[in-house]
């Protein structure tokens, strides 16, 4: 078998002007447990952008729109009466319906790629390791996952743009830049710094403020995957 295929490179390489896509195999309860944490996250894992980029875009709308994170806040604080008070009941079942949904279609989603890449071995038509399009020149070179980790955790997005994922790079930092605003993430870092605890607690936003979490270790983790992907075997 040519060496230039999927023996050498088992991952499949695709035509997408916009990103580098990989096959790769993947334990099904990895994005199971990501899309628990955010809807979307584990999809985006498989390169499933546009359902991905969906469900992301839901769960920032929806649970504003239910008031989900304020209440699991309450919650937290053990103010459960109010907790309830402010959910929505217009959108809080919609909200649980989608977000089932979406942990159970990224396990199904891995199962079914982890059929394809073995079958990936069958084929013995040359990938191709480069793709030129207006937008960048998009090559499959081997990533350091560390040092992928390293720049998403100082700007989630960075690691991404490391990995050549143009696509998840600007919608990254577009949902992280919003989510540090309407929350004052960093407004409450600077007066955690400097000790005014009490400062922190009336600025942040807990509604917004939840969602930094999943959203920080949900990048990290694409980013350190996307890299492992991209090792030859």
């Amino acid at each position: 078998m040519n060496k230039s295929t999927s023996v050498r490179y088992p991952s499949l390489l695709s035509n997408d002007s916009g990103t580098v896509s990989i096959l790769h195999p993947i334990n099904p309860w990895i994005p199971l447990w990501w899309s628990a944490a955010f809807p979307g996250y584990g999809h985006l894992l498989m390169n499933n952008y546009l359902i991905g980029y969906f469900l992301v875009l839901f769960e920032f709308i929806v649970n504003n729109l239910a008031n989900v994170n304020l209440s699991i806040y309450l919650s937290m604080i053990g103010d459960f009466s109010q907790a309830k008070e402010v959910i929505n009941l217009h959108f809080i079942f919609i909200y649980i319906g989608l977000y089932v949904f979406s942990i159970y279609d990224s396990y199904r989603r891995a199962v079914e790629l982890n059929n394809s890449y073995k079958l990936s071995y069958r084929k013995t038509t040359q990938i191709n390791t480069n793709n030129f399009s207006p937008y960048s020149i998009n090559t499959l070179n081997k990533s350091n996952p560390l040092v992928a980790l390293y720049w998403s955790f100082i700007i989630p997005g960075l690691g991404a743009l490391y990995n050549n994922r143009l696509a998840s790079f600007f919608y990254s930092i577009f949902w992280w830049g919003t989510t540090v605003y309407f929350s004052k993430f960093y407004i409450g870092l600077y007066y955690t710094c400097i000790g005014q605890f009490d400062r922190t607690r009336s600025t942040i936003d807990p509604q917004w403020y939840l969602f930094i979490p999943s959203i920080f270790g949900g990048v990290l983790y694409s980013a350190y995957w996307e890299a492992v992907k991209t090792k030859p075997v």
